[in-house]
C-alpha cells in the first residue's frame, strides 16, 4: 500500500496483505521488518499509509485497528494514538493518509468520515477539517496526504477524483487535477515543486506543476510493459531523482528515474 522514503536512502512499505512495516536500504535490499496482526502495541491490521518525520519517526496509518501506529526508523514500536473516542464512537472513522507540517501537527485523513484531523506536536487532538454540516463534500474518501512548500498539505480526495490544496491552518485553497483524475491515493513533490500522483482507477502516474498545471502522464493496466501497473495505491520521491511507486495490483514496487531537462 503506502511507501515513503526517508533522506537517507531508506524505504519504508506498508505491505497490507501480511499487515507488516518492511524498511529497504538504496539497494533495495530488505533490512528489517515489524508488524504482524493483531491488536496489541506493535502489531498492524489492514495498514494504508505511511508518513517519514524529520527521518526520525514512521506513523502507520493502521486502518483496522482505528489509530496511528508510530515507530522509529529502526521500526520499535514507540505509541499508538487512537482514533477511538470511548464517549462518541461514532466521531472518527479509520485513518488513511497522515501528514506532518513544519510546526510538527500532525495531519490524519479520516477516510470514513470525510475529514481531517489535527494533531499538536505532542499528539493531542486539536481540530477536525471538513466533516462537518458547513464543509459537506469537501472531502469525499480522503486518501494519501503530503506537505509541499509555501506551508501547503495536499491531500487525495479520492472520492471527488481532485487533489485538495490546504493551508497550513487547514483553509482549503484550491483543487487541482479535475479533469484528469478519477480515484487518486498517492501524492508527493519532488525538488522543483513538481506534484506526483498515482490514481487507481485509472492505473496512471500523472504530474503537475508546482501551480497545478497538468505536464504528463504514464501509466496503462498490466504487468508486463515498463509502465503497466495494476491499481497503484501510493508513491513516494526518493533519493537520486527516484520515482517509487506501489503497483498494489501487481504486489510489486516499481522504481523509475526523473529525468529533468537541462
Amino acid at each position: 500500500m503506502g511507501v515513503e522514503a526517508d533522506d537517507f536512502g531508506s524505504l519504508y512499505l506498508v505491505d497490507a496483505g501480511n499487515n507488516r512495516l518492511i524498511k529497504f536500504n538504496s539497494e533495495f535490499k530488505v533490512v528489517r521488518d515489524a508488524g504482524g496482526f493483531g491488536r496489541s502495541e506493535g502489531l498492524l491490521n489492514n495498514p494504508t499509509h505511511i508518513e517519514v518525520d524529520n527521518n526520525l519517526n514512521i506513523y502507520i496509518a493502521d486502518a483496522g485497528n482505528q489509530r496511528v501506529s508510530v515507530y522509529d526508523s529502526r521500526l520499535n514500536f514507540a505509541e499508538e494514538i487512537s482514533l477511538i473516542d470511548d464517549d462518541d464512537p461514532l466521531r472518527f472513522g479509520r485513518p488513511s493518509g497522515i501528514a506532518v507540517n513544519r510546526y510538527g501537527e500532525l495531519w490524519v485523513a479520516d477516510y470514513d468520515k470525510a475529514q481531517i484531523l489535527i494533531y499538536n506536536n505532542v499528539h493531542q487532538f486539536v481540530r477536525v477539517i471538513g466533516g462537518t454540516e458547513t464543509s459537506i463534500g469537501l472531502l469525499l474518501n480522503p486518501e494519501s496526504m503530503t506537505t509541499a512548500s509555501s506551508d501547503r498539505v495536499l491531500v487525495c480526495d479520492a472520492g471527488n477524483g481532485a487533489i485538495k490544496v490546504f493551508d497550513n491552518i487547514g483553509v482549503h485553497q484550491y483543487d487541482l487535477g479535475g479533469g484528469y483524475l478519477e480515484s487518486p491515493t498517492g501524492v508527493d513533490v519532488d525538488k522543483f515543486g513538481n506534484i506526483w500522483v498515482c490514481d487507481e482507477s485509472l492505473h496512471k502516474i500523472f504530474c503537475f506543476d508546482r501551480s497545478g498545471e497538468y505536464l504528463y502522464s504514464i501509466g496503462e493496466e498490466g504487468n508486463d510493459g515498463i509502465y503497466s501497473m495494476r491499481s497503484p495505491s501510493g508513491l513516494t520521491v526518493a533519493w537520486e531523482n527516484k520515482l517509487i511507486v506501489s503497483d498494489k495490483g501487481n504486489n510489486r514496487l516499481l522504481v523509475y528515474d526523473i529525468l529533468y531537462p537541462e
